[in-house]
């Protein structure tokens, strides 16, 4: 997976900020925390990307904390593009000025395969069993302390559009599907909402997710979507209205949600399923 950082080349603050989240960054790199390595820093627009920015590469065994270690820290000035690293280079990248990028590369768009991780995991899984024997230093446990460990996926859908709901449901079934196959842990709720119901604007229904599928599941969704329907992705941690509106993201079109819905702070986290022990 990238992310890249964003900031407006023009605001001396935002870039700061940027830099000093780049900081940070390399930081919990040293002390063992995660594996994200970062590019370049573009000063100024390169390549599809629109203003300053640095790229921040992350194998599938470091995403899920990755992935929300940066939506609890990211600065108000900065914006984070994420996207998978696959053959699709303008799927991936849906910018205004993704004509730059091919449509499709020969080859998968491998990086850093010195480090044994994401796609030059051979086999996949000893990349995977060799994190379990890495050296975790008091800083990175500190933040692995801190570290949210689940997620939400709502699939919407709109109500008045029968196809919509016909492929939400089709899809939900996919789900179930793998779930059953072993292919990732990701539990539907039994309850599929027919309308808006609680911050959510449309029909929809919620897909559980531990930390640890958290990137299957994602790759897979950004991978299968309907056209017809839009996934809001967010942390689950104690503060609620941020989980679902800044530390947020959504494949596929936004919609509003209901901010009112919702608790500033909740007294614990809203942990799931604890029966699986994930």
């Amino acid at each position: 997976f990238h992310f890249h950082v964003y900031w407006h080349t023009s605001d001396p603050a935002a870039r700061a900020a940027a830099l000093a989240f780049h900081t940070e960054i390399l930081r919990l790199n040293d002390v063992g925390f995660f594996v994200a390595v970062i590019f370049r820093i573009n000063e100024r627009p390169v390549g599809p990307h629109p203003m300053g920015s640095y790229e921040v590469w992350s194998p599938k065994e470091y995403f899920a904390r990755t992935f929300q270690w940066m939506a609890v820290n990211r600065p108000d000035e900065v914006s984070i593009l994420l996207h998978p690293l696959s053959r699709q280079e303008r799927l991936g990248e849906s910018l205004h000025s993704a004509s730059v990028l091919p449509e499709f590369t020969e080859d998968v768009p491998l990086q850093y395969p010195e480090l044994g991780l994401g796609y030059s995991a051979t086999p996949a899984s000893s990349a995977t069993a060799a994190l379990k024997n890495v050296s975790i230093s008091p800083a990175a446990s500190n933040e692995i302390s801190k570290e949210v460990k689940e997620f939400h996926f709502h699939i919407y859908w709109h109500t008045s559009d029968t196809s919509a709901r016909a492929a939400a449901l089709n899809f939900r079934n996919e789900v179930l599907r793998l779930n059953r196959e072993g292919f990732f842990v990701a539990v539907p709720l039994e309850r599929v909402n027919e309308a808006p119901l609680g911050p959510h604007p449309m029909g929809s229904y919620e897909v559980w997710c531990p930390t640890e599928y958290f990137a299957r599941t994602y790759q897979w969704m950004i991978a299968n979507r309907p056209p017809l329907v839009s996934i809001l992705v967010h942390l689950l941690s104690k503060e609620e209205v941020i989980d679902h509106t800044t530390r947020a993201i959504f494949l596929g079109p936004s919609a509003p949600l209901f901010i009112g819905a919702l608790r500033p702070v909740l007294d614990e986290y809203p942990a799931q399923y604890p029966e699986l022990r994930l």
